[in-house]
């Protein structure tokens, strides 16, 4: 029997980015921050809406300019 791969560890420095879709404004968590640059730019080029499916996305600064 061969054992799981243990998940990393969370650290408190991990921040979110969140990213709104310009054409209806949904935002969501797109990825968790520090990330490699070629990874981030991996995730980023194949991000839709959930909503809209929307291609035209903006990072929004922090957690706090997204209306919940």
């Amino acid at each position: 029997m061969s054992a799981k791969p243990k998940a990393p560890a969370r650290s408190a420095a991990r921040r979110p980015l969140f990213v709104e879709c310009d054409d209806c404004g949904h935002a969501w968590v797109a990825a968790f921050l520090p990330l490699a640059m070629a990874d981030l730019a991996r995730i980023l080029d194949g991000v839709r809406c959930a909503h809209c499916e929307g291609r035209k996305i903006s990072a929004l600064p922090t957690e706090k300019e997204i209306d919940q």
